[in-house]
């Protein structure tokens, strides 16, 4: 499956839960006397929940095509105050019906598990609260993570309009200038820029290890995503990637003051090390 593509990097990720243990399947299914469906279990297994990458899903309804966005997945939780287990609240606060584990949702509009008639593979159903409505969205969680998709238009008009009145590239040595200096906007759009070029990876590295000593805790939340599209798009493919530089940069993450910093770092180093 190629869930790990659907997720959004983000060091903030208000979603996003401790790594998944069997046991904490095991309690949520006991929970709501129904069988999770294993696609679900096997996403949730690579990030537990959190802000999703591939954020559009196709809908039709009315003979007219449109797109729900989806920004977010729930994930599983011993905590009634966290990922699906909020499900019974949310569904008494806004009158839902009930046997349904609500995966996504605002409180406007949800998406949902819906056991009403099965204990197990349950289809995903699309619930909009202001109309009362409710669409089917897909026979099984594995169709409806398959359907899931990134606008790449939107995506590309999106940089397009950051770097209108901005440096859009920049030389190695304009890129040690721009991360020597405390600019948090001229950081950011060079750290975007040697994430999605052919950059010398290693040269790339040494300058994240530079960041992290920023006290901006933004530009160390950037260069933490940036080590991130290294490890999960270049280590394994460039062969000239030096394993111990990114081992270096992960350990630095690790031993920063703040706790999402720390957390992220614990998720850049389970990556790496399936890697």
């Amino acid at each position: 499956m190629m869930s790990k593509k659907i997720w959004d990097p983000s060091v903030l990720d208000e979603y996003e839960l401790d790594p998944l243990e069997n046991d904490t399947v095991k309690f949520v299914e006991n929970h709501f006397q129904v069988k999770l469906p294993p696609s679900y279990v096997n996403v949730l297994k690579e990030q537990n929940g959190g802000y999703l990458s591939r954020n559009k899903y196709p809908f039709k309804h009315d003979n007219e095509d449109e797109d729900i966005e989806i920004d977010h997945l729930l994930g599983l939780s011993i905590k009634n105050n966290e990922g699906i287990l909020q499900s019974e609240y949310f569904i008494n606060e806004w009158g839902l019906p009930q046997h349904l584990i609500l995966i996504s949702g605002d409180g406007h509009s949800w998406v949902c598990l819906d056991y009403r008639s099965v204990n197990e593979n349950p289809p995903v159903i699309f619930i909009d609260v202001e109309v009362e409505k409710e669409h089917r969205l897909a026979d099984s969680f594995a169709e409806f993570i398959n359907n899931l998709y990134q606008d790449e238009t939107s995506k590309a008009s999106f940089i397009d309009d950051v770097f209108e009145d901005d440096q859009t590239e920049f030389t190695y040595k304009e890129g040690e200038k721009a991360f020597s200096g405390n600019n948090v906007r001229k950081i950011g759009f060079a750290l975007l820029h040697f994430t999605n070029t052919d950059s010398d990876t290693n040269w790339f590295l040494k300058q994240l290890k530079k960041l992290i000593n920023k006290k901006n805790e933004f530009i160390v939340h950037d260069a933490a995503e940036a080590l991130y599209h290294i490890v999960n798009d270049r280590y394994g493919k460039d062969k000239d990637v030096d394993s111990n530089l990114i081992q270096e940069v992960i350990d630095k993450l690790k031993s920063h003051s703040s706790a999402a910093v720390n957390n992220y770092a614990k998720k850049i180093q389970r990556l790496f090390d399936g890697e």
